[in-house]
């Protein structure tokens, strides 16, 4: 099975891209903390990239913003991919299924919207 759940800050506002389908995606990475402590005694944070889609990429868009905790439910995607310098690279991505809002900086509240990806592509 490969499923992920993490739960942590947006490092960026949502950037949508259209698709040749008349949906979106969605990208923006996610900051969790970590409960391991590094040599000087700070705690790790560990970052994921985020892909969003359809209604779940713009409702998520239009909802959160930079600095904002959430909770994302996905799996995990590894693909390799060439530059223009035909350099090889892997990228390692976090197709979300699933979003929920757990607080919002603006209001400090606590939030209980969520977003499910009614259909998941790639």
């Amino acid at each position: 099975m490969n499923q992920i759940f993490l739960i942590g800050n947006l490092c960026r506002d949502v950037i949508l891209r259209p698709t040749a389908n008349d949906t979106f995606v969605g990208s923006s990475a996610i900051a969790v903390s970590s409960t391991r402590k590094n040599e000087k005694g700070e705690y790790e944070t560990d970052f994921f990239d985020l892909r969003f889609f359809g209604n779940t990429a713009e409702n998520v868009a239009k909802r959160y913003r930079k600095g904002d905790k959430i909770c994302v439910v996905g799996r995990v995607q590894i693909r390799d991919y060439i530059t223009r310098d035909n350099v090889k690279g892997r990228a390692v991505e976090v197709l979300v299924e699933r979003v929920e809002g757990l607080t919002s900086k603006k209001d400090d509240k606590e939030e209980q919207t969520t977003f499910d990806d009614e259909k998941l592509s790639s």
